[in-house]
């Protein structure tokens, strides 16, 4: 579906510093797969995601779609091409002044559809986001959810086959970007578009996409499938990312109670370790190889696919416990230091 090769962006700033926003990247998509680009603010995702409609030319490399080159194609020829690209925004975009109706509308009418095809197809849209009976109220009626989802059936009006989103749920809160996501996914199962989407928040590609790029500093630093990259991330930027995406929190007893030193022999351990599918063999491995007591007293557990990951904060106490702690650091995924209390908690 979709070819990116070798594709490189400088930017010159109004003060004449050159800026390599893209250097020398390169993937692909296949046709109805949901490709997700993560990566810190100033990475370079949104960058990428704007070479794939040539919003912005790259400097050198190519881009395919669908077998063509856009790169090689006249400004006209690509705003052809660009009909059958959908793409949605943070800020939703949608224009105040029209109604849900005519917002959803509103490229079918550039393109010249009939009304009569008009009317039928932005029913059909409204009614696949759960919008039916907004469609004669205005945007400024409507929550952030609901505007995002008035703009994906506007996206999806001409038929594309591609869509792109751009930072989609990053103005919403967790439940409706949840209820986004969702959506997304069903559009993806039941139309069969390809969705590329650029984020910088690790639960959007734990939730829905099938591969993920990770973007540092105008690369691409690691790319696979979710399991791959959740299950053993093997450059340290993606570590972590994929820390953050599951992370057990010290429970509020504890957080008054916390020294960053050890002050007695007495005075317990505190960590936190990731694990991947076999928490009990980690732990069992501490407790037999250095004769500690382990108590783990916070736990988040997520499913990724096949893939379970956890995050544990973890009591230890006993002679050896710094050196438990060096064995997990040195042989698991992801070992933090969190502190110290004193050994009557």
């Amino acid at each position: 579906m979709i070819e990116v090769k070798h594709i490189s962006k400088v930017y010159t700033t109004n003060k004449g510093k050159r800026v390599q926003a893209l250097d020398d990247v390169s993937f692909s998509v296949e046709k109805g797969e949901i490709f997700g680009i993560i990566g810190s603010s100033g990475a370079g995702k949104s960058t990428i995601l704007r070479c794939l409609n040539m919003l912005e030319k790259p400097d050198e490399g190519e881009v395919w779609v669908a077998g063509n080159a856009l790169t090689n194609m006249s400004e006209r020829q690509l705003q052809n091409e660009r009909r059958h690209i959908g793409m949605i925004f943070q800020h939703f975009n949608l224009l105040a002044s029209r109604t849900i109706f005519e917002n959803v509308a509103l490229p079918l009418e550039l393109s010249q559809t009939p009304k009569a095809a008009i009317k039928n197809r932005v029913l059909e849209l409204l009614e696949l986001v759960g919008l039916s009976e907004k469609a004669t109220d205005y945007p400024n009626a409507l929550s952030g959810g609901q505007k995002q989802r008035v703009a994906i059936a506007r996206a999806l009006a001409t038929n594309p086959s591609l869509l792109l989103c751009d930072e989609a749920t990053s103005a919403l809160d967790p439940a409706t970007t949840k209820s986004i996501l969702k959506l997304l996914q069903t559009i993806n199962a039941q139309l069969q578009i390809t969705i590329v989407l650029i984020t910088h928040e690790i639960h959007v590609v734990k939730s829905i996409c099938d591969r993920v790029a990770i973007v540092k500093d105008g690369k691409i630093v690691e790319l696979g499938n979710r399991e791959q990259i959740f299950g053993s991330p093997k450059d340290a930027h993606t570590a972590e990312f994929v820390a953050s995406a599951v992370r057990a929190e010290l429970p509020i007893e504890y957080q008054s109670k916390l020294k960053e030193q050890r002050i007695s022999n007495t005075d317990q351990l505190l960590i936190r370790v990731q694990t991947r599918n076999n928490a009990d063999y980690t732990f069992t491995a501490l407790r037999e190889q250095f004769d500690v007591d382990l108590e783990v007293i916070e736990a988040q557990i997520e499913s990724i696919g096949t893939l379970k990951l956890g995050s544990f904060i973890v009591k230890i106490s006993g002679s050896r416990a710094d050196e438990a702690h060096h064995f997990a650091s040195k042989n698991y995924t992801q070992t933090e230091l969190i502190g110290y209390v004193v050994g009557s908690n």
